[in-house]
């Protein structure tokens, strides 16, 4: 699961200056900044944000953040909090940014009840407790605070921590959504693009595509390029189409890179190109889309727009393979059966054929193979290969939870 961004600490800076500002003026001139936790915030905040006159310097806006929080001053703890875990005016500490994080939690603040609930999530130096991620998550999402409505409707979805509801990861993002979340506008216009927790309408998916997209999200633009593309929720338009992919690419968004691979492999809006097709397929397989590493890994089996290359071929079809993709398990089982790039290997062979049983939406090639292996193969390599399957099986579940946390 990813951290709050520092847009985060700047909204949350500029939200409490305002008021604070007022109300240190109301203190007497002869009160001393170091008597004063508002007083001190506003120092800090200007100090670490470079504001107010000075420079930027994280070693006195720290200094002034702790006097702040030491006296009890929720926004200074927070922010205390996330220059421990940043190593920023001080040496990076986890613990005591967890220390301070609950300290401002357990005054209400929102966006620290958010991070002490992904502290809790992901076990940062706190053991790992889903109930307690869950508790202060809630509490967040149900003060109002979009970052918090966005996440719970990510567990929701995906059924982290929580039985899997698409209708209330709808509930949730759509809170969100309507206070300028990015994820959770793109979130929930994937939702009524696929009919997830919701009735199906292409329109709606283009709003919340177009909200997201007007504050810069590559996922975005990658997905209202695909309406653009396909003609649904807005008339189809292939030159807005290949505009956005393209803005989405160089963002560094791996789906809009594998849809602008598409678009030059088909000549869809663009001249045909081999070369800027397997461009843009390595790009997204670099950047971890599953699909993309797949068809990379047949394209150099294959020799399909780039030289044979066997090992090539095996390293990103393993990559995809240990994401859960079925299609890649089949064809790396074929990869080890067949000893292409690598030494015929019938145990794991096997094994990722089993994978693939279970994870493909066409159980019928898999079927053949495992029929045909299980008939000639020893007894003795038939039980490793599902000794195997287990293993390989319980770490791919470890790194579908690991990828989900990184969202």
């Amino acid at each position: 699961m990813k951290p709050h961004t520092k847009y985060i600490i700047t909204s949350l800076i500029a939200l409490c200056l305002c008021s604070l500002a007022m109300a240190a003026d109301a203190y007497s001139e002869s009160t001393k900044v170091t008597e004063n936790p508002m007083s001190q915030f506003i120092k800090g905040a200007d100090y670490e944000m470079g504001t107010g006159g000075v420079e930027k310097n994280y070693k006195i806006a720290f200094d002034y953040y702790k006097k702040s929080a030491e006296q009890g001053y929720a926004h200074a703890q927070l922010c205390l909090a996330i220059l421990y875990g940043q190593g920023k005016g001080v040496a990076e500490d986890k613990r005591q940014a967890v220390f301070w994080l609950q300290k401002a939690a357990d005054q209400g603040l929102a966006p620290a009840q958010t991070r002490l609930a992904y502290a809790y999530a992901n076990g940062t130096e706190v053991a790992e407790d889903m109930k307690k991620a869950l508790y202060w998550l809630r509490k967040a999402a149900e003060s109002g605070e979009a970052e918090a409505q966005s996440v719970l409707g990510k567990f929701y979805e995906t059924g982290r921590g929580v039985e899997q509801n698409a209708r209330e990861a709808v509930r949730w993002y759509q809170k969100a959504a309507e206070q300028g979340n990015i994820s959770a506008q793109v979130n929930l216009g994937m939702c009524y693009s696929n009919g997830h927790g919701i009735e199906k309408n292409a329109v709606n998916a283009v709003f919340w595509y177009k909200k997201a997209v007007e504050q810069g999200s590559p996922r975005a633009r990658s997905n209202l390029g695909l309406c653009y593309l396909q003609g649904t929720g807005v008339q189809r338009d292939v030159n807005e189409a290949i505009k956005l992919f393209r803005a989405s690419s160089e963002q560094g968004d791996s789906i809009g890179q594998y849809n602008l691979s598409l678009c030059y492999r088909n000549g869809t809006g663009v001249a045909k190109s081999s070369q800027l097709e397997f461009y843009w397929l390595r790009k997204a397989a670099e950047r971890g889309f599953v699909v993309a590493q797949n068809d990379l890994g047949l394209s150099y089996a294959d020799g399909d727009g780039v030289t044979r290359d066997s090992r090539q071929a095996v390293h990103w079809l393993s990559k995809a393979a240990k994401q859960g993709n079925g299609m890649a398990q089949f064809n790396l089982a074929r990869q080890y059966l067949q000893g292409e790039g690598i030494p015929v290997d019938y145990v794991e062979g096997l094994a990722w054929l089993y994978l693939a049983r279970e994870n493909c939406a066409e159980k019928e090639q898999p079927n053949y193979y495992i029929n045909i292996s299980e008939r000639h193969l020893d007894s003795a390599i038939v039980a490793s290969a599902r000794k195997r399957y287990e293993i390989l099986s319980k770490e791919i579940t470890r790194n579908t939870i690991q990828a989900n946390n990184r969202e």
